[in-house]
This record gives C-alpha cells, sequence and structure tokens, in this order.
C-alpha cells in the first residue's frame, strides 16, 4: 500500500488464485462490476480505479488507486484515514493508543498527550488492515501494532482490527 501526499491510496493485492474455479477473465468482470456500480451517473471520473492484474504461479496481483483514504475505506469495508491529528480527534478517532509509544525519531522520546495536541497540524494515517505501507513522509510516531522499516515504511502486524488500527503521525 502507498499512501500519497494527497491522501490518495494505491494498493497492490496478491492472493491465491485457481483457474479451476473462475478465469482471469471472469475475475477482471467481477472487478469491472463491481467498480460500474460505485460508477458516478454524471460520467466523471471514479473516486476508485482499476490499474492492472497480473495472474502468474497461482497467484494474482491486483492493483488498485482509491483517490482518498475515505474511498478505499468504503470499497473494502474497513478503517482508513488520512488527515491531520487534529481533525481526526474530532472526527472521534481514538488516539490514545499512540500515547507512550517511542518516538522513531529520538527513541528515549514518548509520546506524550501535550506532545499529541502540539503535533495537531501533523498528517495522520490509520489502517485497521495487516499490510506493507509505504507513507508520504517521514514516520514520528506509530502504534505498537505496526513495526517501521524504513523512515518511511512499516509492516502493519496481523493484531491490527478496526478495534485497534495501526497508526502513523507523520513529520
Amino acid at each position: 500500500m502507498v499512501v500519497s501526499r494527497n491522501g490518495a491510496f494505491s494498493v497492490t493485492s496478491v492472493e491465491s488464485f485457481d483457474e479451476s474455479l473462475y478465469s482471469r477473465e471472469e475475475l477482471e468482470q467481477r472487478i469491472d462490476e463491481e467498480l460500474k456500480a460505485l460508477s458516478p451517473a454524471d460520467g466523471e471520473k471514479s473516486s476508485v480505479e482499476f490499474v492492472k492484474l497480473e495472474v502468474k504461479n497461482g497467484k494474482a496481483a491486483l492493483l488498485m488507486n482509491y483517490a482518498s483514504a475515505s474511498d478505499y475505506a468504503s470499497f473494502n469495508d474497513t478503517v482508513a484515514y488520512f488527515g491531520t491529528v487534529h481533525y481526526a480527534s474530532l472526527e472521534g478517532y481514538d488516539l490514545s493508543p499512540l500515547l507512550s509509544v517511542p518516538s522513531q525519531v529520538e527513541s528515549d522520546v514518548l509520546l506524550s498527550s501535550a506532545e499529541l495536541e502540539r503535533l495537531g497540524n501533523h498528517s495522520l494515517v490509520i489502517i485497521s488492515e495487516p499490510v506493507l505501507v509505504e507513507l508520504p513522509s517521514d514516520i514520528m510516531y506509530c502504534t505498537e501494532n505496526a513495526r517501521v522499516t524504513d523512515k518511511r515504511k512499516a509492516a502493519i502486524q496481523d493484531a491490527v482490527s478496526e478495534l485497534n488500527p495501526a497508526m502513523f503521525i507523520l513529520k
């Protein structure tokens, strides 16, 4: 999963694929039908876009683009957010799992509620699925259910859920 600066999500999903159950064409047709159901009636570009499908060695890799975190969340029936810390709080997200997590910049510094409030204008990404994620800027803080693998990349653990999503405060 790649999150861009404007909050768009680009997601590659890789799943087992058994052509004895259905063909690549049938899978593409199913994807097209789901996307058509979401298409705006006025002919505007859809906020969810099928990019490509590759089938190889019993695996199907599907690349989809989503105009926003909310488009990704509604299409996949999950929790996803991209915005500021301040607006996430106003929208009712519980940010308490971020408290007392160590800084990715200075590991001996733990996030306090005062510091969280001070970071109100910083970008926040919330994801409730176990994925590898690449973020648009360096990670300052993240919840314990994500493991930072590089300044802008993390592996979200299996322990993540809609009630316990991974959260990232960005520089």
